[in-house]
């Protein structure tokens, strides 16, 4: 009976160790837990925070998840879904997700990459989602997001690289008792910036160490105070287009030396009080060296030197395909070559090059294209020869016959 009772029990354990633990996620969706710590979400619908739901969070069950996997059908992430799962170092996001809440993934502090399918339609991401994952290296946004919220990447310090998807606009604004977007991002050394971003607010890059130089594209107009301050390494910024820069907007940089910039610089509030500044102006300035008086407060002209230009190939968003030049800003008369990628069950009809970088045109618009008959032209192939000014390349994509 003894030899009886032991067998029973020996029994249980290997079953139980077999076994994996499941509940609900949200009305339709449920998850399951398996014993080599994989957590696979599916069904149909939302994700919930609320009583009843996201078992796996309990104390005993948390730190044996190392894996999460949300399968095609589950449309939201909702608010704290994997808060604190401290062991995750990976997640796998279906293109069927239309919604991440807020501190979805605050604290998963071994996750080491995140990426959003290419035809998922995510377009907003709640406030702080991944902050504190200080292992994250690797991020590739939503192709269609509009904003980047405040706390967004907060803390991120292993994170090197980040590039900002064309349909955005914003990276929201953070007030004194907030955290900006990539705030203490400290490993940070490189900013994508995509081309429908206009505005930069307050404390977005605040404490990056890493970053020694920037470049902003001609669309941004806005730079909000403490934007990027105390970035130590900051050496150069590069400024394409007319911009107000907001005072503070780089205090406490006392590595910045150099601005080059291709406006003129009476908006540059936040450079203008800086000492050791010298501008390395072009337009009405084409050439010439200009530092900061510090008697006078204005600038002085140093010296001129001789300048390469370079002119930008633009790429106008599409939500039915992408186009990906090889490089983008050349010499005129390089030739450039263009990667197209369809949507599944699209094709693109026309490549049209434009002189000059177009307005852009927010998603959901109608998207009115300037014809100019001597400098607009169809591109045969998928390649062409860089003209001598910027320009811009526009897809046309039609659903395949």
């Amino acid at each position: 009976m003894k030899k009886l009772f032991f067998l029973f029990v020996a029994l249980f354990i290997a079953i139980s160790a077999n076994s994996q633990t499941t509940g609900k996620a949200g009305p339709k969706v449920t998850w399951t837990l398996s014993e080599d710590g994989k957590l696979t979400i599916s069904g149909d619908g939302v994700m919930v925070k609320d009583e009843g739901y996201l078992g796996y969070k309990s104390f005993n069950l948390i730190d044996k998840i190392n894996e999460v996997v949300i399968e095609e059908g589950v449309t939201a992430i909702c608010e704290a879904a994997f808060q604190n799962c401290r062991n995750m170092t990976r997640v796998s996001i279906p293109k069927t997700i239309t919604r991440v809440d807020r501190c979805a993934f605050l604290g998963c502090t071994n996750l080491d990459s995140i990426s959003f399918p290419f035809y998922c339609v995510v377009k907003q991401l709640g406030e702080q989602v991944f902050a504190n994952c200080k292992n994250l290296k690797s991020v590739e946004l939503p192709r269609l997001l509009i904003s980047i919220p405040i706390g967004c990447f907060t803390n991120c310090e292993s994170l090197t690289c980040i590039t900002i998807p064309d349909f955005c606009t914003t990276i929201d604004h953070a007030y004194d008792y907030q955290n900006g977007a990539f705030e203490n991002c400290r490993s940070l050394e490189k900013i994508n910036f995509g081309k429908g971003l206009t505005k930069i607010g307050g404390k977005a890059f605040r404490g990056c160490h890493s970053l020694r130089i920037i470049e902003f594209p001609i669309g941004i107009n806005f730079i909000s105070s403490l934007a990027f301050a105390d970035c130590a390494s900051l050496e150069r910024l590069i400024i394409r287009g007319s911009m107000e820069i907001e005072e503070g907007a780089f205090g406490a940089c006392p590595s910045l030396r150099w601005v080059t910039t291709f406006a003129n610089p009476k908006n540059y509030k936040g450079l203008i009080y800086k000492e050791n500044i010298t501008l390395v102006m072009r337009e009405a300035y084409i050439g010439s060296m200009y530092e900061y008086n510090q008697s006078t407060y204005s600038y002085k002209k140093i010296a001129r030197c001789e300048l390469v230009f370079f002119n930008d190939v633009t790429v106008m968003p599409n939500a039915y395909g992408k186009i990906e030049p090889d490089t983008c800003w050349t010499v005129s008369g390089k030739t450039i070559k263009l990667k197209v990628t369809p949507m599944d069950g699209y094709e693109c009809t026309q490549l049209v090059l434009n002189k000059g970088v177009l307005p852009y045109v927010a998603s959901g618009q109608r998207k009115k294209l300037t014809k100019n008959t001597k400098k607009a032209f169809i591109i045969p192939g998928n390649s062409f020869t860089m003209p001598n000014y910027d320009c811009t390349i526009t897809g046309y994509f039609e659903p395949k016959k």
